[in-house]
């Protein structure tokens, strides 16, 4: 049995203003074709669907068309879909009944009274039953309507004595109480912040961290399933096994992933007791994200030399000591989507001071002043100054 792995699509996001819905659209597009290519029996998608709790229209109808596209692929597909940390739950969960019809399976809300349980979907195959548990994004307080009041007392006593999270005691009681059959194959959908049992996880800039990861659970409470589709971590990565892994973005999201390569997860199931086969799909997203260094001449150059990559992502930083006015301007005439222009130059570390924060100073027109220079790399000409001490004095005078 064959899965594909996605998740944390952030339909609706934007980078530094930009709007990416025609970036998601190119990249889910590719999911579309590799889907026609490779006929897997489902596809997982593992939370953070949208970037906001409440999504525009414009990326509620992105999703809806591929969906709408995915439903339509032959043989069918089964489509896995959570919420994730981002997403509005109740919003998530809209219409789930119908679509399961079509074998669509979308959960956006945990169990949350001793009458529910996480949401299971069997599947079958040559080798027999595969059970997809299909859990969303919770917080402790999700949980705590599947137990009694001394058994939620206990828990968090038992969270303070350990030093573990809250997070990770309620998802080993709520593993509990499931009653996993482990006699069968088994995959969990899941999106939350796992921690392997040793090494480390590579996070982006573009993920929200909780102070102290508060809401860390340990990944080896998932060791007895198949596989484990994780989502919430922006890099791919495994958590501990090969059999838990983290798929990451399709496209990059932050300049902390600008030398990331994005990838779909494909995942081949065989008889029970063998190991996962894991595949890898590259996906190449529309404009690359990218940082560029150098005088203004050299970034001008390199740009005429790859006038391919002009529709890029890019963090300027020019290191001209006079680097002229409007060099944004200038510099927009090469490069379609300059997400920042900073200047990096002697003049500058000698005002901010090399290592250290910048002075502070009383007066809001020196302060002004110096933003401005730090900014744009030159001081401000007669006529500005001009204009902002009318423009102080105009708010001194109400302020009065």
């Amino acid at each position: 049995m064959k899965f594909l792995h996605i998740s944390d699509l952030h339909i609706g996001k934007q980078l530094y203003g930009y709007s990416l819905l025609e970036d998601q659209w190119y990249v889910l597009g590719q999911v579309l074709d590799i889907m026609e290519k490779e006929c897997p029996d489902a596809i997982l998608i593992a939370g953070d669907i949208y970037d906001k709790a409440i999504p525009g229209a414009e990326a509620v109808r992105l999703f809806d068309r591929f969906l709408t596209k995915a439903s339509e692929i032959r043989p069918k597909t089964a489509v896995f879909v959570i919420a994730g940390n981002h997403d509005s739950a109740r919003r998530i969960d809209f219409a789930g009944d119908i679509l399961c019809r079509e074998q669509i399976y979308i959960v956006g809300t945990p169990p949350e009274n001793s009458e529910q349980n996480i949401s299971k979907v069997t599947l079958t195959d040559a080798y027999g039953e595969v059970d997809v548990y299909i859990l969303p994004f919770f917080k402790p307080g999700n949980l705590r309507g599947l137990f009694t009041e001394e058994e939620n007392e206990s828990y968090v006593n038992l969270s303070k004595e350990s030093g573990r999270s809250e997070y990770d005691i309620y998802f080993e009681k709520l593993l509990a109480r499931e009653k996993i059959d482990f006699n069968k194959r088994n995959i969990m959908l899941t999106h939350q912040f796992y921690l392997p049992g040793s090494g480390t996880i590579e996070r982006t800039d573009s993920e929200i961290v909780t102070v102290g990861t508060i809401d860390n659970i340990s990944a080896e409470q998932l060791s007895a399933f198949e596989y484990v589709a994780m989502g919430h971590i922006h890099r791919p990565q495994n958590c501990g096994s090969e059999r838990m892994r983290y798929c990451g973005t399709l496209m990059p999201y932050s300049l902390s992933e600008e030398k990331d390569e994005k990838s779909v997860t494909m995942i081949t199931l065989n008889e029970k007791g063998t190991a996962p086969e894991i595949e890898m799909i590259p996906v190449k997203p529309l404009r690359g994200v990218r940082k560029i260094k150098g005088t203004k001449q050299e970034i001008i150059s390199a740009a005429e030399r790859e006038k391919e990559k002009a529709d890029d992502y890019v963090s300027i930083t020019v290191t001209d000591e006079q680097p002229g006015r409007f060099v944004r301007e200038e510099l927009g005439s090469y490069f379609s989507h300059i997400l920042e222009i900073r200047f990096e130059n002697s003049h500058i570390k000698e005002l901010i001071g090399e290592g250290s924060d910048a002075p502070l100073c009383e007066d809001y027109f020196e302060m002004f002043g110096r933003f401005y220079e730090m900014r744009n790399g030159i001081t401000m000409s007669e006529q500005e100054k001009q204009i902002l001490a009318h423009l102080l004095g105009e708010t001194e005078e109400e302020e009065e």
